[in-house]
């Protein structure tokens, strides 16, 4: 018998409009539990030492290239995390999937393909334990 728990998840972008409403649209889905916040690289790095998340979201608007160097740094030290990248732009996207980026939305897109990420990266039948996929 596999016990399901919700999976954690870590927003990396400024506080704000955009923010709050990705958390909110994550906070609906059901395998989604907990969801952290980080305005920055630093906050982001202990967020994901402390935490260990699932599922972490990093969004092109941080400041100069915060969100690939916190993107890349993941990719490395804690590989099983999935990352989503949320661009502004085609050249974002290109610098977020090279950065190791396992998804990127380009802002603006429907909630129907975030969800749509989501479960691609987060199929129901995973086990999370402690927010990290087994």
């Amino acid at each position: 018998m596999v016990i399901k728990s919700h999976a954690l998840t870590l927003i990396v972008a400024a506080p704000g409009r955009f923010r709050d409403s990705l958390r909110a649209l994550l906070i609906a889905l059901p395998q989604i539990g907990c969801v952290r916040q980080a305005n920055d690289t630093p906050s982001a790095l202990k967020a994901i030492t402390e935490h260990r998340p699932a599922l972490a979201f990093l969004d092109g608007s941080l400041s100069g290239d915060q969100a690939w160097a916190v993107l890349r740094q993941i990719k490395i030290e804690w590989p099983q995390t999935r990352c989503i990248a949320l661009a502004n732009n085609g050249r974002q996207q290109r610098e977020a999937q090279a950065a190791g980026a396992d998804a990127v939305l380009i802002k603006g897109f429907p909630a129907a393909k975030l969800f749509e990420t989501v479960d691609r990266l987060l199929p129901e039948e995973a086990c999370y334990e402690g927010g990290v996929v087994r």
